[in-house]
């Protein structure tokens, strides 16, 4: 089934979680290989979404994965896992594009090494090595990595595949090693070396290191058969190379301790005979392990090297690289002519925007990854170096020769470039000498290598190694281009110990690229509003992409290739690029050119063109400023109206204060009548009989009373009526207020722009109130302080400082600036009179607040002032009526009186009482209409102020139609003023841009003008150029002078010859005369221009100015419309506008937790402040929520700062000339056309401020223009007064001297004493009769100039002579020597030949002692018996002359045998003991006869391999899972089960410091384990400080601790079971015992503390067979039963299996949903059972189950 490749990038915390994919990676490449680390390089920009996990410094440490999918979901294949370790980038990139570079995470190895130095050899010839003997790959590796992990090193977060017994694949290890390790070998040094040595295979799958057996099909799978790859449907491009260059028929193998070897090879090729070769098995000292490591080499050098690249198809095919094959597997593909099973060495996939994904395999064993290869060589692991060891070989007979081989000559070093796997040029040097074959004493001596190292050319550098060779040559990569290094070398011996001189130094320079990159492709050009945009799609020329050294490129503008000038240099790849400030209409011409990592640039691209597309016309300037007028007018009635709302306000407010005195004047009326009432009611009640018997008197004159009823039955309704009316004036009262509500809205808004005239303060301090502050002032406080956490968040101290600094770009690459926190404002405040109260949005929220209270106040009064205009209405009426009726009442009583005392007035008294009835109705006639008027003013206020209302709603109607129309027309004419802003700023840049022009054209025409004059024979640098029709002045017909006489177009160059201006006619001349003509034809245009552009520009700037300071007044009036957000997170920017504001709150505050700057910072939501004294007042918190850090405003894409400046809160036309400080009207403050000439001070034009040709002659002051206000060229020969130009003036050159020296020669009174030198005299002019006598002295003679001809007859004495050995020879045959001729003494050693002298030559007795060489007298030299006692020198017979058992039997006394003479050193064996010191001198071993004080330092162990007892000092433990570690000492039990180690060893060990709480006093053992997940045991007794420095009880703890688990090595509790006691001696929390058995579900134990006194169970009751502690039960008695009142529960037996010993007492319970049935035991104390019973003391029946509880307990 077909199917496409696709991968994706995901970050990780080092040895920690998933961070998240990386899903905008700019580009990315990455290589998986076999059994080696492959490299990782990924591009990605800072300002994408998902950057996040790049905002790390390298420190912190990243890993990332490739994940692979065929469409069926993403997986992380092997070797896919890397670490980041490098980043590069460029500080001025603004894409902020930074390159992170990393390994594999196998790569980790190589900072894990061989560094236990407590397994060392103590002697022989391994010393000071890590022996493994025996041992397979999988111990090897696995011993060193739990080392490292037990150092805290790189692998404890790395987890092991293999074991020591088994693969990864689980099978049993094939091949063993005897090796041996130096300290300090790396162990990805040792895994290499078994890979090349044929003892593994390695891969990684995430973080797990997993090992094969070499060649192993679980690793290394057979898919030829499955994968078969085919030239165009599944492979895009083959390239191929091949290599004999390692074949090898016979190696000669050497290791350590004299191993020497040679194995042949018969199944490699011989077309030449055999090649040999030498490998080196250092570390190796037995034949098995060599021969073993060798055979891979064998294998290697048998056949044809090749690599074959295959650029792999990888969409819709039916075998996927990573998915369906990885690295090391075998599958089908073609090599060069077929296709053949072949191994996959590497994988390698890369991205990049754009282009999408691809990938390209390695087959066979050949790759040229440049960063491997080299790592490889730095290693030693290629070339046959150091195979299987940690270090080189040994030499054989080390001890026999100590010659020193002489220096290597003719050391030549060439250098070469070549671009690296980076895309960066690195470089590469080869070095050459001559072979050395002589020692220092010049006797022939055999070569092994030669060591060839190399440093920078500077003081102080340090040599590094190049690496060593056989041969005579040597090339070393990895070199800075362009820097100078220093190169020696020195031959090594093959059997001498002594390393050979260091050759002469040899320096040279490394080369450079000097290769550019591809021409880019022609951009495309659009333009949009007057704006060009310059498009290049990322490729070269021809469509392809660009080398991997491309940078960037450059944006060139001009005409044509030669004339481009650079606009832009920061483009690093496919995009945009932007040209603003550009005329409309106008053509610009653009072209690219590619700009490698070197600066190296290439040929100009095409050249695209395109017209400038206009932004805004005059005539929207000039609507724009109309808008701006009518804005200005309606702004104006709008304030108008502003006004008189005021004044409406101000007259409601006078009626509401009017109406509250009205209402307590009310108040005290109603307590006046309360009285009153109280009163009445009191003689009411005592004259109730009487008017009893008054009403049955009134009742007869009923007649009467009605009428006065009727009158007051009309008042009620009059009541009603005024009532109904004070109801209706109510309502329309409050609908007034609401309007008097809104008006002051708009009135509280307008107190707002009032009060935008104060002061605005900022600092960290608080203002001083003496200043003269006012209410509404503003004090933007700044921080005072910062903090930054010293280590881990909220675990550390947090610093303090005044200021905070940021990085310019790359952090850690890049200049850092320091912002003064006096620059951050964190809170706004508004001063109240007499403190400082926060303001923020919290103030515009309150102002909000405010103005709503307000409304809501006036409201309530209004309602509250109706409210008691009626009351005082209707209290005032029940007065009337109760005094009416008072008074009724008590006229009614005095009747009764009356008529109690004589009957016959009754009639008389009784129309009395009539009279006070009428009266009384007349009260309350009067009372109604009382509250009638009251009711009408009440009215008429409430009519007033809705008519005032009225008007301030309609007037704020009016305002708020107005703003929004005003608020419209800002925006409006803000935007025409941006655009027109924009007209300006492109007009400006139009202006730049031209003057630019004019000055290239300018120079331009300069050098047409020189080149024009040199072509017509004017020497350059003399040459006056004038271009014109008429003919040159007088003055200027000079040899110098060139006229290109323009008549008729026709430029013709001529020249003054004396008497004419004659034409030059060489075609060369007449050119150049044109382009001169040309070029300053084009100066001046571009000059016109750049003058028109300057003043076109000065003219848009001045409009936009205006337009602009419009957009400010119309945006005055609009910027309070907007809305304001307040909140620590940035609101979502849907429904924003510009001008919107976000009040940023604090999200988090810290305190210390302790002592300041010396403890962990506490993260808080809020923070606190005392109201008095500190510690002596109560505190008050603040949420963070209230406290505004930042103020920010909306531009319309982004949040942006924004302080609370004047400028923008001011109302317009606010600010008047009292209201500005000294100097405060700075130039951007000042509307454009402002200033008119009376407004300018004396001097105060300066040169910025003058439009182009402003400056006539008439307004240039003398001696006013300076050499800087002068144009180059512009002083042409007419505007030079005669004898103007002195020597002074002259720039003197050498075309200039000729023709000053044609007019004026030069005679020796000019030449000054010494100044004729050297270069100043012409060949051959010095001749015999220049030369004065004795002139000639030897260092005027050249080397070999005086010949045979130059010699006087005997002018060469014996004197004159210096004699070499050729003068000599030719001198004796002309002279043979006789003996005559040889003076006494002078025939010394050296002169003799070799065996010329023999016996007939020596004198009798010549031949004494002194004479003999040493060991010249051998065995058969000397006669039978001729050596005697006196002839043995004293001490002359050593060790090595004695042969074995020659002295058995003896007995020596009073001897010592030592291995050194000096005092504390070496070993000493006398006759009371053995003794031995180490190195320093210290006594490591002292073992006497009586064993009463004997020593054993260091480690001590009772054999050397096999199953032993170690003791070991200083032995360390730690305790698993957490970070403490443990120091004592350790005796070790090693065990094997045949020749595999245990997992771990039984091991006892004393425990005498901690890391954490220092001394301490402890012992540790442990069982040990035999294979990995076994289960295990452990004791360990402690006496442990609480913390560092604890003493006592109080401060020491005691511990027993013993646990048995099932899988001692698994670190995950809940995938193991666990049984433990615990005893704790512990003073200050009790003492206490704990014992568990712990599983993933729980645990069951016992626990008890003394301090509480409480006893922990945990775990179902339990118990031992005849021993139970508690005996338990639950049994249904009944089942559907019916219980009625009464009913007794018959006795039942509960019965369990007897106990041993003791009785059992329990008690019982019913369980059952009803109250009253009880049920108990009857009996206790016995072995094995005991009964119970129950009785229903209820009254009720129970029907249903009825079960019981019971519980018995085992008592002595």
């Amino acid at each position: 089934m077909a199917k496409s490749l696709h991968a994706r990038l995901v970050a990780y915390r080092p040895f920690g979680e998933r961070i998240g994919v990386l899903a905008e990676p700019v580009s990315f490449s990455a290589s998986m290989l076999h059994d080696d680390d492959g490299a990782i390089s990924i591009e990605y920009s800072l300002l994408s979404g998902d950057a996040q996990a790049f905002d790390r410094e390298l420190t912190d440490g990243l890993e990332v994965a490739v994940e692979v999918s065929d469409g069926s979901g993403y997986r992380e294949p092997d070797n896919a896992r890397f670490v980041i370790t490098g980043r590069s980038g460029k500080t001025d990139d603004r894409t902020k594009t930074i390159t992170y570079s990393g390994q594999s995470i196998g790569w980790l190895l190589s900072k894990a090494e061989n560094n236990d130095s407590s397994h060392l050899i103590a002697d022989g010839d391994n010393k000071g090595k890590r022996p493994f003997y025996s041992s397979n790959p999988g111990t090897i590796l696995k011993t060193l990595l739990d080392e490292n992990r037990q150092r805290g090193g790189v692998a404890t977060g790395l987890t092991l595949g293999f074991d020591t017994a088994k693969d990864a694949g689980g099978a049993a290890w094939v091949r063993k090693y005897t090796l041996y390790y130096s300290l300090g070998t790396d162990l990805q040094t040792i895994l290499s070396s078994l890979v090349n040595g044929g003892g593994c295979d390695w891969r990684t799958s995430g973080r797990t290191l997993k090992m094969w057996n070499a060649d192993s099909t679980a690793l290394s799978r057979d898919l030829s058969k499955q994968v078969i790859l085919q030239l165009a449907r599944d492979i895009g491009e083959a390239p191929y190379e091949e290599s004999i260059s390692d074949l090898a028929s016979t190696i000669l193998v050497e290791g350590d301790n004299n191993l020497l070897f040679r194995m042949d090879n018969p199944a490699a090729p011989t077309p030449w005979g055999k090649w040999e070769s030498y490998s080196s098995q250092g570390g190796v000292s037995d034949k098995d392990t060599a021969q073993a490591f060798m055979q891979s080499t064998l294998d290697d050098a048998a056949r044809v090297r090749g690599q074959y690249t295959r650029d792999l198809v990888i969409s819709e095919v039916d075998s996927l690289p990573l998915v369906d094959y990885h690295a090391g597997d075998w599958i089908t593909a073609p090599t060069v002519t077929h296709g053949e099973k072949v191994r996959v060495q590497e994988i390698d996939l890369s991205m990049r925007q754009g282009e999408g994904l691809s990938c390209s395999i390695a087959l066979n064993d050949i790759k040229y990854d440049a960063s491997v290869r080299q790592a490889k060589k730095i290693k030693g692991i290629t070339g046959g170096a150091s195979l299987a060891g940690s270090e080189g070989g040994t030499t054989a007979s080390s001890d026999r020769d100590h010659r020193v081989p002489k220096a290597p000559l003719g050391l030549v070093v060439q250098t070469d470039a070549y671009i690296g796997s980076d895309g960066f040029a690195h470089g590469l040097a080869t070095a050459s000498w001559s072979a050395v074959t002589e020692a220092t004493n010049n006797t022939a001596i055999e070569i092994s290598n030669y060591l060839v190292e190399w440093k920078l050319h500077k003081d102080g550098a340090l040599w590094h190694s190049a690496g060593t060779t056989d041969k005579t040559q040597l090339g070393f990569g990895g070199l800075d281009c362009g820097t100078q290094i220093e190169v020696r070398v020195r031959a090594v011996p093959t059997y001498s110990d002594k390393l050979g001189e260091w050759s002469s130094v040899f320096v040279a320079t490394v080369e450079s690229d000097t290769t550019p990159c591809s021409v880019p492709s022609e951009p495309v050009l659009s333009s949009e509003l007057g704006v060009v945009t310059v498009h290049w799609d990322g490729r070269t020329s021809t469509g392809a992409q660009m080398e991997s050294d491309f940078d960037h490129v450059e944006v060139g503008e001009g005409v044509n290739a030669s004339g481009m000038t650079v606009i832009s240099a920061n483009q690093s790849g496919q995009g945009d690029y932007l040209v603003t400030g550009l005329t409309a209409g106008s053509q610009h011409s653009y072209a690219l050119r590619s700009v490698d990592h070197a600066g190296n640039r290439s040929a100009w691209s095409a050249v695209a063109t395109v017209t400038v597309a206009s932004a805004v016309s005059p005539e929207e300037v000039k609507q724009i400023q109309q808008d701006l007028a009518d804005n200005k007018t309606a702004l104006q009635d709008n304030t108008a109206k502003l006004d008189q709302a005021r004044k409406d306000i101000a007259a409601n407010q006078a009626a509401q204060a009017a109406t509250a005195k009205e209402l307590e004047s009310a108040k005290s009326d109603i307590k006046a009548n309360q009285s009153a009432i109280g009163t009445a009611n009191a003689t009411l009640r005592d004259n109730t009989a009487k008017l009893t018997q008054a009403q049955k008197d009134i009742q007869a004159n009923k007649t009467g009373l009605d009428a006065a009823n009727q009158t007051l039955t009309q008042a009620k309704a009059d009541l009603s009526q005024a009532r109904k009316d004070i109801a209706q004036t109510k309502s329309d009262l409050t609908t007034a207020n609401g309007e008097i509500s809104k008006a002051k809205e708009s009135a509280a808004q307008a107190y707002a722009e009032a009060h935008s005239k104060n002061h605005t303060f900022r600092g960290s301090d608080m203002p001083d109130a003496s200043k003269g502050l006012i209410v509404g002032d503003l004090w933007l406080k700044t921080q005072k302080y910062w903090t930054r956490w010293q280590g881990e968040k909220n675990a550390s101290p947090s610093l303090l400082a005044d200021f905070y600094t940021y990085w310019q770009g790359t952090p850690n690459n890049s200049p850092s600036v320091l912002v003064p926190l006096a620059d951050r404002v964190i809170d706004t405040l508004v001063w109240d009179g007499s403190a400082w109260n926060h303001m923020g949005y919290a103030d515009v929220e309150n102002n909000a607040k405010q103005i709503e209270q307000a409304k809501s106040d006036i409201a309530d009064n209004a309602a509250k002032t109706t409210d008691a205009k009626k009351a005082a209405e209707n209290a005032a009426a029940a007065a009337k009526n109760a005094q009416g009726t008072a008074d009724s009442a008590k006229s009614a009583a005095g009747t009764a009186q009356s008529t109690a005392d004589a009957a016959q007035t009754a009639a008389e008294s009784a129309t009395a009482t009539a009279g006070q009835a009428k009266d009384a109705a007349n009260a309350a006639q009067t009372a109604a209409e009382s509250a009638k008027k009251t009711a009408g003013n009440a009215e008429t206020l409430a009519n007033t102020a809705n008519v005032s209302a009225n008007a301030a709603k309609s007037d704020a109607a009016s305002a708020r139609t107005d703003a929004s129309t005003a608020k419209t027309d800002a925006a409006n004419a803000k935007a025409t003023a941006s655009n027109a802003s924009s007209v300006a700023t492109q007009a400006k840049a139009t202006a730049d841009s031209a003057a630019q022009s004019a000055t290239d054209a300018a120079t331009a025409a300069r050098k047409a003008n020189a080149a024009a004059a040199a072509a017509a024979g004017v020497a350059n640098g003399k040459a006056d150029v004038l271009i014109q029709s008429t003919a040159p002045a007088t003055s200027m017909r000079k040899p110098t002078t060139l006229w290109i006489d323009t008549t008729n177009g026709a430029n013709t160059p001529k020249r003054w010859n004396g008497s004419t201006w004659s034409a030059v006619t060489d075609k060369a001349a007449t050119d150049a005369a044109n382009a001169a003509v040309k070029a300053n034809d084009a100066a001046k245009t571009a000059q016109s221009t750049a003058d028109k552009a300057s003043t076109a520009a000065a003219n848009a700037a001045a409009q936009a100015n205006q337009a602009q300071a419009a957009a400010k007044k119309a945006q005055t009036t609009a910027d309070g419309k907007n809305l304001i957000y307040r909140g620590p997170d940035e609101p979502a920017h849907d429904g924003l506008k510009p001008g919107d504001m976000w009040w940023r709150t604090q999200k988090y505050w810290t305190r210390w937790k302790g002592e300041k700057n010396n403890s962990p910072s506490m993260l808080a939501d809020f923070y606190t402040y005392w109201l008095g004294a500190p510690n002596a007042s109560p505190s008050v918190l603040v949420p963070l929520a209230d406290r505004v850090v930042e103020v920010l405003t909306w531009d319309g894409t982004r949040f942006e700062p924004f302080d609370l400046v004047a400028n923008n809160i001011l109302a317009s036309g606010t600010v008047a000339a009292k209201h500005l400080a000294v100097d405060s009207v700075t130039a951007e403050k000042i509307k454009a056309n402002a200033i008119t000439v009376d407004k300018l001070a004396a001097n105060s034009v300066t040169t910025e401020k003058l439009v182009a040709d402003a400056v006539t002659a008439a307004k240039l002051a003398a001696d006013s223009v300076q050499a800087r206000n002068i144009v180059s060229l512009a002083i042409t020969a007419d505007k030079l007064a005669a004898n103007s130009v002195t020597t002074s003036k002259l720039k003197v050159t050498e075309d200039m001297t000729v023709a000053l020296l044609n007019v004026h020669k030069i005679h020796a009174g000019d030449i000054v004493a010494g100044a004729v030198t050297t270069d100043k005299i012409a060949a051959n002019s010095v001749n015999t009769d220049k030369l004065a006598a004795n002139a000639v002295t030897a260092g005027k003679v050249q080397a070999g100039a005086i010949g045979t001809d130059k010699l006087a007859a005997n002018s060469v004495t014996t004197a004159k002579l210096k004699v070499t050995e050729d003068m000599t020879v030719a001198l004796l045959n002309a002279h043979k020597i006789n003996a005559g001729d040889i003076v006494a003494g002078a025939v010394t050693t050296d002169k003799l030949a070799a065996n010329s002298v023999n016996a007939d030559k020596l004198a009798a007795n010549s031949v004494n002692a002194d004479k003999i060489v040493s060991g010249a007298i051998t065995t058969d030299k000397l006669a039978a018996n001729s050596i005697t006692a006196v002839k043995i020198a004293a001490g002359s017979i050593t060790t090595d002359k004695v042969a074995a058992g020659q002295f058995k039997g003896y007995v020596f006394t009073g001897a010592v045998f030592q291995s050194s003479e000096a005092a504390n050193t070496g070993m000493k064996l006398n006759s009371t003991a053995l003794r031995m010191w180490d190195s320093n001198h210290n006594q490591t071993v002292y073992l006497d006869g009586e064993g009463r004080s004997n020593v054993l330092t260091g480690t001590f162990q009772t054999r050397t391999s096999g199953h032993r007892v170690r003791i070991s000092p200083d032995y360390q433990t730690y305790a698993i899972g957490g970070t403490e570690t443990f120091t004592g000492d350790g005796l070790e039990f090693p065990a094997y089960n045949g020749s595999a180690a245990y997992q771990t060893h039984p091991t006892i060990a004393s425990v005498i410091q901690s890391n954490q709480v220092g001394a301490m006093s402890g012992l540790d053992l442990w069982s040990g384990h035999v294979t990995e997940h076994d289960p295990a045991a452990f004791l360990q007794l402690q006496s442990k400080p609480i913390k560092k420095g604890g003493t006592g009880s109080g401060g020491v703890v005691s511990r027993v601790y013993i646990l048995a688990n099932t899988d001692y090595d698994e670190p995950d509790a809940s995938k193991k079971q666990r049984a433990s006691l615990t005893l704790l001696g512990d003073s200050p929390n009790g003492s206490n015992v704990w014992l568990e058995a712990v599983d993933a579900n729980g645990t069951v134990g016992v626990g008890a503390n003394i301090a509480t006194g409480y006893l922990y169970l945990g775990g179902y009751l339990g118990g031992i067979t005849n021993r139970h502690t508690f005996q338990s039960i639950n049994w249904r008695i009944y089942q559907n039963a019916t219980l009625t009142a009464d009913f007794t529960v018959p006795q039942t037996t509960w019965s369990w299996t007897p106990t041993k010993y003791g009785r059992y007492y329990g008690v019982c319970n019913a369980d059952l949903n009803f109250g009253s049935i009880f049920m108990h035991v009857c009996n206790t104390g016995g072995a094995g059972s005991m009964q119970v019973m129950g009785y229903n003391a209820g009254n009720g029946t129970y029907k249903g189950d009825m079960y019981v509880n019971a519980i018995a307990w085992l008592t002595k």
